[in-house]
């Protein structure tokens, strides 16, 4: 392989990995949530119910809920726009202003 393949492999590995790693979140996530939101309606209610009948376990599913949508949004979306392509461009602007002899 060359120097090149060797750096796309890296880097395609480095982004499975990424992917991988937002799945497990999400499973995760899904998981103990449900749970906590079991917990919390088998406990019983205290009259006061703000969501579904949620007294607690809504806070979890709200708060960790958005660190899932960041993290879908810097896997997802931000490696589509920010990519190898992306990043050549920006060498290159970054040589040219820099190192005009290039």
């Amino acid at each position: 392989m060359t120097v090149h393949n060797d750096r796309a492999l890296g880097r395609a590995r480095r982004r499975v990995a990424r992917i991988r790693g937002f799945y497990v979140h999400l499973i995760t996530y899904l998981v103990v949530n449900s749970l906590l939101a079991t917990i919390d309606l088998i406990a019983g209610t205290t009259g006061d119910e703000v969501v579904i009948g949620l007294d607690w376990a809504y806070w979890s599913i709200i708060f960790w809920g958005v660190i899932v949508v960041a993290d879908a949004v810097t896997t997802f979306v931000l490696t589509a726009v920010l990519n190898d392509r992306w990043e050549q461009r920006r060498l290159d602007h970054y040589m040219r202003q820099h190192h005009p002899s290039h």
